[in-house]
């Protein structure tokens, strides 16, 4: 984590990589998304999307949409910053 605390922050460790891919949002109102992919049958599908997001009033939400089952937008984390 840096020594200044944002509001998202990811840590992504793959295999061959000796390090970690870190980072958040530079803003105290910035948010992300993520798109994970798949090789599937000599293709590239999409499975989901991860978000991260300010409300208005502040609070955080972290929601993931799953695109292969269909179950659409799922709520993960919602809170105060």
């Amino acid at each position: 984590m840096p020594r200044t605390v944002r509001n998202f922050w990811f840590e992504t460790h793959v295999d061959g990589r000796s390090t970690a891919l870190a980072t958040g949002p530079r803003g105290a109102d910035g948010g992300f998304y993520t798109i994970i992919k798949v090789r599937h049958k000599g293709s590239v599908r999409d499975v989901g999307t991860l978000h991260g997001t300010v409300g208005l009033d502040g609070t955080l939400s972290v929601t993931w949409d799953d695109l292969i089952l269909g179950h659409g937008m799922r709520t993960l984390y919602k809170g105060a910053r």
